[in-house]
């Protein structure tokens, strides 16, 4: 039960960041503003698609009820937001 409802809250953590990232292609937020910045736009709809996607893809696994699959998509999440850390330090303080 408790993987159950750990699993929603990191579902939708990963909607709600992908979401934000999504809509914040043209507008700045934090430090960064990728309106001026043609790749940080791209990676910024790049990496809200694969969060909405991963977000959305835990749900379904939700709903399967398979724990081995839950377990490498896990995996597969930590990976992808760590590329995303990664690639945003790049930009760090552009304008």
């Amino acid at each position: 039960m408790l993987v159950v409802v750990l699993t929603i809250i990191f579902a939708a953590i990963m909607l709600g960041v992908g979401a934000f990232l999504f809509t914040h292609q043209n507008k700045p937020f934090l430090v960064f503003h990728p309106e001026s910045i043609p790749g940080l736009r791209l990676v910024v709809k790049v990496f809200g698609g694969l969060f909405m996607a991963c977000g959305l893809v835990f749900l379904v696994i939700l709903f399967l009820d398979n724990d081995q699959l839950l377990f490498w998509m896990l995996i597969i999440a930590c990976f992808i937001v760590i590329a995303f850390q990664i690639t945003i330090a790049r930009y760090f303080g552009k304008k």
